[in-house]
């Protein structure tokens, strides 16, 4: 009995250790992810074109519109397994995971049916630069999309098992199956383009990544949560509801998130073109890998949040939620600052000057990751607290002045109004509501809430004319990107960590465990 006690309770120890792992593999995840996306498009650009490129971004974009159809069974359940974490109960475990199984699989073949309807309504959809090569006609097209929408719903039939990994701090473990999906899908997109299949190329390759990724995460499943047996009869209605009911406010919120990132692509390619769509995705990338590197250590702490609240121990979360923010806010800067200098000598390398969008589309992505990334610690609290209607209802008002402001920036201004649409919308919105909302849930005053920006605006203030020499000093090729962003990198890390942080941060960052301990 006392062994079986232990076994239980094995999740409460060690937290420090998965904490670092989690973080860790994430990192490394994000970056294999962007390493295959970067040697990647060049070689989509020479084989699909400007257009048929163009055409893959907004895919991927209208596909990730199928999740509005999630429930929030995953999220939910993630929350509340994490809250109990501590102590493993193999019937209550089982219960609920089989439950939420039950409901991603009725919520997967929802999806594949959605798909269809999304790719039989593809032709009527329109946008302006469109030839009859494009999505309004486009046979390919409609097979792409069903085939992403296949590879989407493979992918939600098995999300409950990602969550139970996830709530149990065994994130690293879900992080393998993640890689193993990326090389899938790359080796199949290149071997299927060389053989001729075109564009519908890859989507095969998501859904074989989809297939491949998911029949690894049941078997890694079995073996690192041995008390979880799926079972018919564990389907429990209550289990379900129990866990959509949080769940369907967080899923929201994402599900907002989701559909103002789709709407840069769609706005994008209804009021400029195609080739517009081309540009701000490749433009974007170093961007988008800013954006996700930043993610990890939210993303991280996220069950560690949920465990201290779901334990009472307010002062614990307290001091994670501060020493996430007081770190990710300027760190955000500094690589809104790094991109910035480096962007243009490196897009014009990777995929040619044609397809870079100029110092104005730089500083819209710069303003949208700044917002972007100050808002996370701020939703991990909210969502560990099981708060996450105010800061879902946020979200999707963020959403809603987004779309208008978007569209009306890019009619004036082009492609840079688009991103500057999402970050006025952001800025209106999430960006000062979830401070407010996190402070009074850990009963902390405003000062300590908004303190990180003090750290952020003056990193701006050094970083980013710096940002604007470098470019203008003309450094080309990959060399003169990595110089470039090195230089301010390196800068801004020095600065920040001699003046930005207080001496109590500093104290705990040079202790890695410290934050999950």
């Amino acid at each position: 009995m006392k062994d079986d006690d232990q076994q239980r309770e094995r999740f409460g120890r060690g937290r420090g250790r998965r904490w670092a792992l989690t973080a860790g593999s994430s990192g490394a995840t994000r970056l294999i992810g962007a390493a295959a996306g970067l040697a990647l498009t060049p070689y989509l650009l020479r084989e699909l074109g400007r257009e048929q490129f163009g055409l893959y971004s907004l895919s991927l974009g209208l596909v990730s519109w199928l999740s509005a159809l999630d429930l929030g069974i995953v999220p939910g359940l993630r929350v509340l397994l994490a809250r109990n974490s501590a102590r493993v109960d193999p019937v209550a475990l089982t219960r609920s995971v089989s439950s939420a199984t039950a409901g991603q699989l009725a919520l997967a073949l929802l999806t594949l049916a959605a798909g269809v309807a999304l790719a039989w309504a593809a032709p009527l959809l329109h946008a302006e630069g469109l030839t009859t090569e494009g999505l309004a006609a486009s046979a390919e097209a409609q097979t792409l999309l069903l085939l992403l929408a296949a590879g989407s719903a493979v992918s939600v039939a098995v999300q409950a098992l990602a969550g139970a990994l996830e709530a149990h701090q065994l994130g690293y473990v879900e992080r393998g199956t993640r890689v193993l999906r990326i090389v899938v899908r790359l080796a199949a997109s290149v071997v299927l383009l060389e053989a001729g299949v075109g564009l519908p190329a890859l989507g095969w390759g998501h859904l074989l990544a989809s297939v491949a990724g998911g029949l690894a995460l049941a078997w890694a499943t079995a073996r690192r949560l041995p008390e979880l047996r799926l079972s018919r009869r564990a389907v429990d209605w209550k289990s379900l509801t129990q866990a959509a009911r949080p769940g369907l406010w967080l899923t929201s919120g994402t599900i907002a998130g989701l559909l103002i990132a789709a709407a840069d692509r769609l706005v994008a390619a209804r009021w400029l073109s195609l080739e517009a769509v081309a540009t701000l995705s490749v433009s974007a990338a170093l961007f988008l890998l800013g954006d996700s590197l930043l993610n990890l250590l939210t993303d991280a702490a996220r069950p560690l949040l949920a465990q201290s609240l779901g334990r009472r121990r307010g002062e614990d979360a307290a001091r994670l939620y501060l020493g996430c923010s007081q770190v990710s806010a300027p760190l955000a800067v500094i690589v809104a600052a790094g991109v910035l200098a480096a962007n243009r000598a490196f897009v014009t390398a990777w995929t040619g000057p044609e397809n870079y969008g100029g110092w104005g589309l730089d500083m819209a992505l710069a303003a949208a990751l700044l917002t972007q990334v100050w808002t996370l610690p701020h939703r991990a609290v909210l969502t560990g607290a099981l708060q996450v209607r105010p800061a879902t209802l946020t979200r999707v008002a963020e959403g809603l002045l987004n779309l208008p402001l978007s569209i009306a920036l890019a009619v004036r201004f082009g492609l840079p109004g688009v991103l500057w649409g999402t970050a006025v919308a952001a800025l209106f919105t999430s960006a000062w509501a979830l401070p407010r909302l996190a402070g009074r849930e850990l009963d902390l005053d405003a000062r300590s809430v908004w303190r990180p920006l003090k750290a952020a605006g003056w990193s701006a203030a050094l970083l980013f004319p710096a940002s604007w020499r470098l470019r203008e000093m003309g450094l080309e090729g990959f060399a003169g990107a990595a110089f470039s962003a090195a230089l301010i990198g390196g800068a801004g890390l020095l600065l920040l960590w001699t003046v930005g942080l207080d001496p109590s941060t500093r104290h705990t960052l040079k202790r890695p465990f410290a934050l999950a301990s």
